[in-house]
């Protein structure tokens, strides 16, 4: 393994992506191989097992019109020979959604594995890590990520030149961040709806007085206010607050769709480096996007 060396992933056998665990044979040469790569590559045609050989060379990539990362999910880099070299002569890496491969210094940093949040504490750089974590790539504030690495871990990065350590997130359970911000902003529907069949049952019986049925009003929009901005305030941008929130209830909550789990699947994708989208797709075929 020693003869091959990757500039921008050091190590695949120790991350998981090279394995030597018995002989394969490489699609790309047809020879027998002791270490073999079974990590992503975007072809059209069905690659299983290369060889650490035809990776660094390029001619895995060149034979199956390949690549082993998305060139537009990665971070910019004056050189375009250090794209060339990352996308065409570097093994990737695993992710939950798209991979997206960060850059500093001006050039690629190293793929160094997937540490849980214990992992980098034990490596010392857990205080980095939060002075480095980048929510324009990851998509959600160092918090909510910080709470997913503890349980699933992250993919783990290296300045080249600088040193510096970073992290990115894709994942699944940002579609279950989501749906309980929406799953709360409907539960708060619903008591506003309640509260306010209340007070229209009050007044058919007339119970209560012009005055009592106007502040009654007052306080339930106000409270409906304050509450619903509880739950968004610092999970919304200022730009979306400023849109306004909590201007309407009825029977059935604004996202009542998403509590039928058979009828709706969600997915996270970073659209560009800066816009994150969860994606949610039903049966009768209809989508809807939360950017």
């Amino acid at each position: 393994m020693s003869e091959y060396k990757f500039k921008y992933h050091p190590d695949p056998l120790k991350t998981g992506e090279f394995k030597n665990d018995q002989i394969m044979v490489c699609d790309c040469c047809g020879k027998q191989t002791d270490v073999y790569y079974t990590g992503p590559f975007y072809s059209i045609d069905n690659v299983d097992y290369l060889c650490p050989e035809c990776i660094s060379s390029g001619e895995a990539a060149k034979k199956f019109d390949g690549s082993f990362q998305d060139s537009e999910s990665v971070d910019e880099v004056s050189d375009p020979a250090k794209l060339d070299e990352l996308v065409h002569r570097t093994p990737g890496y695993c992710g939950w959604q798209q991979e997206y491969w960060l850059a500093h210094c001006d050039d690629y940093c190293a793929f160094l594995g997937y540490p849980t949040w214990d992992d980098l504490e034990k490596m010392g750089i857990d205080k980095e890590i939060e002075e480095t974590y980048r929510e324009d790539v990851c998509g959600i504030d160092f918090e909510d990520a910080r709470e997913h690495i503890e349980v699933n871990g992250c993919y783990l990065f290296e300045c080249l030149h600088c040193g510096k350590h970073f992290i990115y997130i894709d994942f699944d359970e940002i579609c279950g961040i989501l749906l309980e911000l929406l799953g709360k902003i409907n539960e708060l529907e619903r008591s506003v709806y309640e509260r306010d069949c209340e007070m229209n049952t009050r007044i058919r019986k007339k119970e209560l007085s012009a005055d009592k049925i106007a502040e009654y009003s007052k306080n339930l929009w106000s409270d409906y206010r304050e509450e619903c901005k509880k739950i968004v305030e610092g999970r919304c941008t200022e730009k979306l607050l400023k849109k306004g929130y909590a201007r309407s209830f009825s029977t059935t909550p604004m996202y009542g769709y998403i509590e039928d789990a058979d009828d709706c699947r969600g997915t996270f994708f970073m659209e560009t480096a800066k816009k994150a989208v969860v994606e949610f797709r039903f049966t009768n075929h209809s989508t809807v996007h939360f950017m």
